[in-house]
């Protein structure tokens, strides 16, 4: 028996197998709806089973902020029940523009308050600064780059966001603890990561989900499980043979070859062997595929290079050498990631891709090139939390842990026991606590809830990682072991490299040095310490080479350098020692 219930407190209770008849129907009992969040609603049985029918809309249940996905507030409707807000319903002008409880205050659809106490926890209340009233903030939604931006007693600390300073957790208001991983100790949301819960789980509930570990891909700063997740979103995006990092919002730079004017200056070049500004700032996120660059700023995403497919999702198939806003997606991006000629997008829990799509990379049950975003989120088995392409295949870890992918297969790329390519998500065999996923040319890697690290494809080069060549495998193997917990894993044409929080592992093809394995020009059959790097906080594989951010502007690569992808000022064959990019 399962109990649905109405919005309002009333609950209706049907025998589910009764649902399935006529006779059930007649009496009001019908099978849920397969709605997305920000439909319009009455009852919870119109919304999809995760979601409730509250503020007029279908919508993820919360108790705080910590349970909405990055970019969601917590509001309240008139019975007290919470409801993560969408992104699109935020912004306002006027009281009209939100649904009623909420008023309009600081530009935002938020809940009305006297105190503190009326508003969610995490959330403060504050006078608006146009004198319209009183609001529940979260002043950690507020994103900062100075101390300045921020009103005291707040700082800006080091995910770019406004937070109070601690010692203790006592320091720290109701519903947040001290989270002494940052320097300085700033208080965070209690058993959460720093980005509104979007976590490993990432699955909306008010469940406790501390157990399982942060994604790294999110801006999430805590250690949860044991697992060091990225500081923040990636800044670090390699291409085939260019690359772009975005250091700060507004240092966006990029270097390598240029030939369809993937570097985003404005012009169709050779390239560049240093960075060279790109025109966009702004930007949270960056993606790049063979000859194109995405980037994600906190409003929108901006795509350039290579058009011929459609991979900008511009609505046409023309070269653009600058940076170009991509419509249709209704909010800025969670996740990116570009492909060869295609891309896709994570905007709050609804997936976008659009590009080649030959091979059914796309995801949308056709083989149709799209130079638009089309919404394949229906074609998922749950909401998606990570989302990686390479090649022309595209693979999206769920919320559950479990993991889909689509697209060409000749390899087993896709993980499902076959080699039959699918143009519709199909899963992945046996893999249920993925958090993170990284896909290759004609492999694919997850990062397992434990640290693990499996693959699953072509295993010619080595590319699996279990200490041999072979065919490859349709479905996932253990890699050889990584000293410590896996905090990132990036996959590049041929070869994985993997972040822990001391050192980079690689393995697989090092024909250009791209391992980062000194005097071998073969393969790296097993993962294999990057000399000379050491602690890193992000990684970044391409096509025959390999980048790292290790701190601020402070780049090294190494790998394949024939268009400049090292970034050192020098051209050439490159090679296994990591050199530092000249960051000027």
């Amino acid at each position: 028996m399962q109990a649905w219930r109405h919005a309002g407190g009333r609950s209706a209770v049907c025998l589910l197998w009764a649902c399935l008849t006529w006779a059930a129907l007649a009496l009001g009992c019908e099978q849920r709806p397969s709605f997305v969040p920000g439909d319009e609603c009455e009852l919870n049985t119109q919304c999809a089973a995760q979601l409730v029918c509250r503020l007029g809309r279908c919508r993820v249940e919360c108790r705080s902020a910590r349970d909405c996905s990055v970019g969601l507030e917590c509001v309240y409707d008139l019975d007290g029940l919470g409801a993560c807000q969408l992104p699109n319903e935020r912004e306002c002008e006027v009281a009209s523009d939100c649904p009623d409880p909420l008023v309009c205050r600081f530009a935002r659809c938020t809940n009305e308050c006297e105190t503190d106490r009326d508003c969610p926890p995490g959330a403060r209340c504050r006078e608006s600064d146009d004198g319209s009233g009183s609001g529940c903030r979260d002043d950690a939604d507020i994103e900062c780059a100075l101390n300045s931006d921020c009103a005291a007693p707040y700082i800006c600390a080091v995910d770019g966001r406004c937070r109070e300073q601690c010692r203790a957790d006592r320091d720290c208001r109701d519903g947040l603890v001290c989270d002494d991983a940052m320097d300085p100790a700033v208080c965070v949301r209690a058993s959460a990561p720093t980005d509104a819960g979007m976590d490993g789980s990432m699955d909306g509930s008010v469940a406790d989900d501390a157990a399982r570990p942060d994604s790294g891909r999110d801006g999430g700063v805590m250690t949860d499980g044991g697992v060091t997740p990225m500081v923040r979103p990636p800044l670090l995006a390699t291409g085939f043979n260019h690359n772009c990092a975005a250091p700060t919002p507004t240092d966006v730079r990029c270097w390598g070859e240029n030939i369809e004017g993937q570097l985003g200056i404005g012009a169709v070049t050779a390239g560049s062997a240093t960075p060279v500004a790109a025109s966009t700032s702004d930007v949270r996120i960056l993606a790049a595929g063979a000859d194109h660059t995405c980037a994600a700023t906190s409003t929108d995403l901006f795509c350039w290079g290579r058009n011929m497919e459609g991979q900008l999702g511009l609505g046409s198939t023309t070269q653009q050498t600058s940076p170009q806003r991509v419509t249709g997606l209704g909010g800025p991006p969670l996740r990116l990631a570009a492909g060869r000629n295609h891309t896709c997008a994570q905007v709050g829990l609804s997936l976008f891709c659009w590009g080649a799509n030959a091979e059914g990379q796309l995801g949308d049950g056709t083989t149709m090139n799209r130079d638009a975003p089309v919404d394949i989120t229906a074609r998922l088995a749950a909401d998606p939390a990570d989302v990686s392409a390479f090649g022309d295949h595209t693979c999206v870890v769920l919320i559950d842990g479990r993991v889909q992918c689509f697209g060409a297969n000749g390899d087993g790329q896709l993980g499902d026991g076959t080699r039959v390519t699918r143009p519709s998500p199909t899963l992945v065999s046996g893999l249920t606590d993925a958090v993170e996923i990284a896909a290759g040319n004609t492999h694919s890697c997850a990062r397992r809830a434990t640290g693990a690290v499996v693959c699953w494809g072509s295993n010619v080069f080595g590319q699996l990682g279990i200490g041999m060549m072979t065919a490859g495998s349709t479905t996932p193997v253990a890699t050889r072991a990584i000293p410590g917990a896996v905090a990132q894993i990036s996959a590049g044409s041929v070869h994985v490299c993997a972040r822990t929080a001391s050192a980079v592992h690689c393995w697989g093809d090092n024909f250009a040095g791209q391992t980062g394995e000194v005097g071998g020009m073969g393969s790296t059959l097993a993962p294999r310490e990057v000399g000379g790097v050491g602690a890193v906080e992000e990684v970044a594989a391409g096509t025959s080479h390999t980048c790292v951010r290790v701190s601020g502007t402070m780049h090294r690569c190494w790998g394949s350098n024939m268009d400049g992808q090292l970034g050192d000022g020098t051209t050439g064959p490159g090679g296994a020692t990591p050199v530092g990019v000249r960051w000027m």
